[in-house]
């Protein structure tokens, strides 16, 4: 009975997941070593079992079955007896790819509609499944000579505004060509069954001709986005030299740069594990290791002591996708934890530098950041065992001080006048060790030529008041299904009226320790009732949200450093109970036959339910913007036509709609 569950929510599953070159692909990815066609013959069904399916990245294997024979009729496929494709015609592939066990099976191949326990397969093909395999196995023949060929994809992780590119021949008895992009050969010419490639070329837009010596077999004009890989197939008749191209897209595999620093002063030196595999080796305190890539997947972190015993310290860890990411040993031994903490790697402008304090001090709350001329603009103090957020400053000299922020402050640190170098990043670690200076790791990031520091104005706070204790505060309402509210913030009404799916403008708020009320507008029923503690945060948004039974309210700090020209601002709020891990990206143009709809890569981080994504600077620009469940490229919602102007603020935040599903609302911020 469990193997007949499991095999009906496999084939719900993967009816899903079955696409053609006119819907939205989905991840998979490309290597040049094909397995050669075979034709085998119409066999006798034998018994069938069902296939285990595996979704752990480090152990699966992926499988995608296309249809690429003119001369075939529609087809159900089956995985042992699991029903993996339907009705699969010319052009149609599994959007996204199936995962299972690695494993040996056998791919079936049915007329359409019919009885896999009564009908005779068209074909029974006996298929073996590696671990961190992806394979796309290509149909073509006839029903009488079914062939399949099977490719391995090469989804190994790609840099930055780059996305990889192969080619596979699919036409029986079709002549040979060559790939071209723009009329320049990007892969040579090849005959049926074979693939070429993969190569690495730049994203953006390319016009790609398959060319048998000087004519045309066909020509697609795509969008390659970065980070991508692409396969593209030529199917049809030769006879006939009805050509067609079907492409497949695959999001590369993504690896996480890691960098780990040892800070807690009495542990002792450590061995550092992720999973089984050493990552770091005989590390004494405030001492790094180097920038090392990792798949960006989850591990369990073992920190043992160098010379052996037990482990010090066991938790879990889920490294960010194409990120660069620290990853420090934090406090006293007996409360000793592990924090990740972003690093921004991206260019600085020219004759800029890019400074990011630490505050491991042990016996601090938090810690200012301060020239000789006093404290440092824009830069909020350090709480401990977080960093604050990065910012440009210009290159040469200085010197900083680090007291604490009581009423008799104490200097933890101080960092004698040193260089700061233009198109570095650097990541002060502050301590408090007797004697010793800071940690100044540094991260040659490179300069981005369109900026000069000038360009990114130092941080505005001119506009509300900075005197202590003083902080300004906009609310966003992200219920659904009621009324507007009223905010009372320490007996007083100070927001009246705030509508679903708007937000306030900013008003100043004396105290760092606030009770919160928030009522029906106009009534004296209170729907939620607590204090709140706004800490050293000069602006914040108080974000308005519903649970299941409950209502909630979550203080976010804004960004006050300016915004770049040419960029704008955008965050992302998750305010949808029993909704996953969300993400919004932009939907391209719908181009070509065969591209894709949308281009899976957010805007900014995804976020769980409760959460909102640190802000990101991104270019200004109308989109139609799609709303992800991350975890599995579902789409759960979409917004047309969406305007984000220059230098702008906003937050896009996910409500609830009637039916429990996602409704996104853009909100612009107002001056505080």
């Amino acid at each position: 009975m469990r193997r007949l569950i499991v095999g009906f929510l496999l084939a719900l599953l993967i009816l899903t997941a079955c696409g053609g070159d006119e819907e939205t692909p989905a991840p998979p990815a490309l290597s040049p070593t094909p397995i050669p066609p075979s034709v085998t013959p119409r066999p006798t069904s034998t018994p069938v079992v069902m296939p285990e399916t595996d979704t752990d990245p480090r152990t699966r294997a992926q499988l995608r079955v296309v249809h690429a024979s003119p001369d075939l009729p529609a087809i159900d496929l089956y995985l042992d007896g699991a029903n993996i494709g339907s009705r699969f015609t010319l052009g149609l592939y599994h959007n996204n790819p199936l995962a299972f066990s690695a494993g040996d099976y056998t791919l079936r191949i049915l007329p359409a509609g019919s009885d896999p326990g009564e009908a005779a397969p068209l074909l029974d093909y006996p298929l073996t499944l590696a671990e961190n395999q992806s394979l796309i196995a290509v149909l073509t023949g006839t029903v009488d000579a079914l062939q399949v060929t099977l490719f391995n994809e090469n989804i190994e992780p790609l840099p930055a505004d780059t996305a990889r590119v192969s080619v596979i021949h699919a036409v029986p008895n079709g002549p040979a060509f060559d790939l071209q992009d723009s009329g320049q050969e990007l892969l040579p010419a090849l005959a049926f069954g074979k693939v070429e490639g993969p190569t690495d070329v730049a994203a953006g837009d390319h016009s790609l001709q398959f060319m048998s010596a000087s004519t045309e077999l066909a020509s697609l004009d795509t969008n390659l986005l970065e980070r991508f890989v692409y396969t593209f197939l030529l199917v049809g008749n030769a006879g006939g030299g009805n050509y067609r191209v079907v492409q497949i897209r695959s999001r590369a595999t993504s690896n996480t740069q890691v960098r780990v620093i040892h800070t807690s002063p009495d542990t002792p030196t450590v061995d550092i594990y992720f999973n089984d595999e050493l990552v770091a080796d005989d590390l004494e305190y405030r001492e790094w290791q180097d920038w090392t890539p990792y798949p960006s997947l989850a591990y369990d972190v073992r920190i043992v002591e160098a010379d052996g015993g037990d482990p010090i310290y066991e938790d879990q860890i889920a490294l960010p996708p194409d990120e660069s990411v620290n990853i420090f040993l934090l406090d006293a031994v007996e409360r000793l934890r592990v924090v990740q903490i972003k690093e921004d790697v991206t260019k600085i402008p020219e004759g800029g530098t890019r400074l990011t304090f630490v505050n491991t001090a042990i016996g601090t709350t938090e810690l200012s950041v301060e020239t000789p001329g006093g404290p440092l603009p824009g830069v909020d103090p350090v709480f401990f065992g977080t960093a604050s957020l990065p910012f440009i400053r210009s290159a040469g000299p200085e010197k900083y001080y680090f007291p604490t922020t009581e009423a008799e402050p104490r200097l933890i640190d101080t960092i004698e006048t040193r260089d700061w170098a233009t198109g570095t990043a650097y990541t002060i670690v502050l301590t408090g060790y007797p004697n010793t200076e800071p940690l100044v790791l540094e991260t040659e990031v490179g300069v981005d030529a369109s900026l000069t520091v000038d360009d990114v104005l130092e941080p505005d706070t001119s506009s509300f008041d900075t005197t202590a204790n003083t902080h300004a505060v906009r609310v966003v309402n992200a219920l659904s299904g009621s009324g507007p509210i009223d905010v009372e913030i320490s007996g007083a009404v100070s927001w009246t009226a705030i509508a679903p799916g708007t937000g306030t403008a900013y008003q100043t708020v004396e105290d760092e320790q606030v009770a919160l009320v928030i009522r029906n507008a106009g009534a004296e029923d209170t729907l939620l009732a607590q204090d709140m503690y706004w800490g050293d945060a000069r602006q914040l948004t108080l974000f308005v949200f519903s649970s299941d039974e409950d209502i909630r309210a979550q203080a976010m700090t804004d960004s006050i450093l300016e915004i770049p020209r040419g960029k704008t601002r955008l965050r992302l709020f998750h305010g949808v109970p029993d909704q996953p891990r969300l993400a919004v990206v932009p939907t391209t143009p719908p181009p070509g036959e065969g591209t894709p709809s949308f281009a899976p890569i957010p805007l900014t981080d995804a976020v769980d339910y409760g959460q909102a994504s640190d802000p990101a600077d991104i270019q200004p620009g109308t989109f139609d913007l799609t709303v992800l469940d991350y975890d599995n490229n579902l789409t759960v919602a979409t917004m047309q036509g969406v305007t984000l102007e220059e230098r702008a603020f906003y937050d896009l935040v996910l409500v609830p709609d009637s039916s429990g599903g996602v409704n996104p609302v853009l909100i612009s911020h107002g001056s505080p």
